[in-house]
This record gives structure tokens, C-alpha cells and sequence, in this order.
């Protein structure tokens, strides 16, 4: 791989994983030289937008984010905010009804109040998004063997974006290496 020509890349994860997931081990493996900026998110989405603003902050102007799942939403909101490119790994586009999914499912009451506050939240941020621009540069990769987020529904909430399907599941560990290196050809044919 060419490493991004030496770009910064911010990844965020999903609901439930972390800086040491599979993802985050990967892109160590693959990008030694880049600088990876790989936060572990909070719950809360209003810690977590901050915790990502200050970490986008820290990074160079060119940089790029990466986001798999929750963290899909965040990368790009994010990018249609900060004008960056972004990587969208079967993105959640609407997580106040996945956090209403998860609402439904949860037992600790702290939690569930959590996870009501982040749906109300995600109405609000995803209300922002309407008065933002697309991101210029954005790739969406979707799994169709995705049990979590509907490949073909996601796809139409990303029409402005490059959307490319993989025989690969939510996580798309199978499909990573490859997609990063799409994406990577994806930027290249554009400078």
C-alpha cells in the first residue's frame, strides 16, 4: 500500500469495541508509518463528538477518518463538518433508532438512562447534518452478509457518496486490507 502518502488517519470505532480491537490491530499492521489517531469513545455521544473534535485537532490538515458502524456516523459527521475524506465501514445512518434497538435490550437502568440521553443526542446531530455539505470525498463499504445494518437500505442514505458492496459481514475483518487499499486508490484517482 502506498500509506495514504504519509496522511494522518483517524479511526472510530464502534458501539461496544475499542482503540484494541481487530480494526485498530490492523491498521497498526498496515499503515506503520502513517500517524493513527485511535480513541476509545464513550457511550455518550456529546463526550464522544468532543473526544473526537480534540483528537481531529491534534492531527495534521490533511487527515483522514475512518469509521466502522456508531463510528461511521461520527466520521462522517465529522468529515462533512471538517471537510475531510472519509472511510464509511457499514456505517449506522440513523443511531438514534439503533439506540432505541439497544434501549429495548438493556437491563442496567444506568445504561438504559445512557443510552436515552445518546438517542436524543443523535436527533440533534443528525438534524445538523442537513445544514452541512456532503463530504467531497467519501467511500462507503457495506457488507451484504450485514445481520446489523441493512446493506441495501444503507446505501441509499449514502447516495452522494461512493458506496461499494463485499461478501463480508458487519465487521468486515475478511474485506479490511482490501477496502483500505480501494479507498486509498479511490483518493488517489482524485488529486
Amino acid at each position: 500500500m502506498g500509506h495514504f502518502n504519509n496522511r494522518s488517519i483517524v479511526y472510530l470505532h464502534g458501539y461496544g469495541s475499542s482503540s484494541k480491537g481487530e480494526k485498530p490491530s490492523l491498521l497498526r499492521e498496515l499503515f506503520p508509518q502513517n500517524r493513527l489517531l485511535i480513541p476509545d469513545l464513550p457511550l455518550d455521544p456529546l463526550a464522544c463528538m468532543n473526544l473526537c473534535e480534540d483528537t481531529l485537532k491534534t492531527a495534521s490538515n490533511d487527515t483522514i477518518i475512518v469509521g466502522a458502524s456508531l463510528g461511521g456516523f461520527y466520521a462522517y459527521y465529522l468529515a462533512a463538518k471538517y471537510k475531510k475524506d472519509c472511510l464509511l465501514i457499514n456505517p449506522v445512518y440513523q443511531p438514534a433508532l439503533e439506540a432505541k434497538k439497544l434501549l429495548e435490550a438493556e437491563t442496567n437502568l444506568e445504561k438504559k438512562k445512557i443510552i436515552l440521553n445518546a438517542a436524543n443526542m443523535y436527533l440533534s446531530y443528525r438534524s445538523n447534518l442537513n445544514s452541512l455539505s456532503h463530504p467531497k470525498n467519501c467511500f462507503v463499504a457495506l457488507g451484504k452478509k450485514d445481520t446489523i445494518i441493512d446493506p441495501e437500505v444503507s446505501s441509499l442514505h449514502f447516495a452522494d457518496a461512493y458506496v461499494k458492496m463485499y461478501e463480508d459481514d458487519h465487521y468486515m475483518l475478511k474485506s479490511f486490507a482490501g477496502i483500505m487499499k480501494e479507498f486509498e486508490d479511490y483518493l488517489e484517482e482524485r488529486f
